[in-house]
């Protein structure tokens, strides 16, 4: 089964950092270009940028290869493309082993990889898809019992990202330096180091800051847990026949909190019912954080 898109359409060339020889760079990109050379020195000086669009394949690629022996950074993009990727995640009840024994065969992935997989933030993503491949994987992938799939138009995506382990104070500084360039900024809620960027963007921030293990994720894709911190208000009986009849644990379970193992009120919620969700309980003296799920469902 083919996954990878059959890219058509007319290419971009993008300037992904800030070009030191845009005396050199200038008169070769007015010359490809037809335009002139001041308009081509404003072009190279505004990174990122885009140096040109409408190009064909051919002379997208040949610009992008004689800036690039320039020592210029620049990337291709596709318009007019149709370019989907897919989440498979796991219900909340499922299990990954058994899920993956079914799944595995379709995507051609080994078992014990495709349950790694689908316990990751986002599932399993399987990227670049065109229209009908994405249209069967779907279908196909819809019947799994146990499994939620969604599909995402990366012409239309927003992404969000997030740090995998704590940064120090010069790769935060970078990373603030980055997302100040492209306009993004940070979740105080979720915790995203970057938000609502589109697939340039992202590739913009990822291509720049390669070394510090930051993942990205398709907010299609994200699911959040809300885990309890801190309530205000409440009588510890009070509490815990709440959580009790909340998370269907037995009630004796729920009278001695821990810290290191915080509650999860909600499993599995899309991005704007987990703010809600936190809006919700803060109004009733329960605080709450989403984290990231890794065994998402429908919500």
């Amino acid at each position: 089964m083919k996954l990878a898109a059959d890219i058509r359409g007319g290419h971009s060339v993008f300037l992904t950092a800030t070009c030191a020889r845009r005396d050199l760079a200038a008169p070769v990109l007015s010359q490809h270009l037809g335009i002139p050379q001041d308009e081509a020195l404003a072009r190279l000086a505004s990174a990122p940028s885009r140096l040109a669009a409408d190009l064909s394949p051919q002379r997208a690629e040949r610009l992008a290869a004689i800036l690039g022996t320039l020592g210029l950074s620049v990337s291709l993009e596709v318009a007019g493309s149709t370019c989907f990727d897919l989440s498979a995640q796991l219900a909340v009840w499922a299990d990954a082993e058994k899920i993956a024994a079914r799944l595995s065969p379709i995507v051609d992935r080994p078992p014990q990889d495709v349950a790694r997989a689908l316990r990751n933030c986002g599932g399993l993503i399987l990227e670049g898809l065109d229209a009908d491949t994405a249209t069967t994987l779907s279908s196909q992938l819809g019947r799994l019992r146990g499994l939620v799939v969604t599909l995402s138009d990366r012409a239309t995506a927003l992404y969000d990202i997030y740090a995998t382990r704590p940064l120090f104070d010069q790769e935060a500084s970078r990373l603030a330096a980055v997302s100040s360039l492209l306009g993004t900024r940070r979740d105080g809620l979720t915790d995203a180091v970057a938000t609502g960027l589109d697939r340039r963007n992202l590739d913009l921030l990822m291509s720049r800051l390669p070394d510090l293990d930051l993942i990205a994720l398709d907010r299609a894709f994200q699911r959040f847990d809300l885990v309890l911190t801190g309530v205000t208000g409440w009588t510890d009986a009070q509490l815990a026949d709440f959580l009790a009849a909340r998370t269907h644990k037995p009630r004796a379970a729920c009278e001695m909190l821990s810290p290191s193992e915080p509650v999860k009120l909600d499993l599995g919620l899309k991005l704007h019912v987990a703010r809600q969700f936190c809006a919700d309980y803060a109004a009733i003296g329960l605080m709450v954080r989403p984290i990231l799920s890794t065994r998402g469902r429908n919500a």
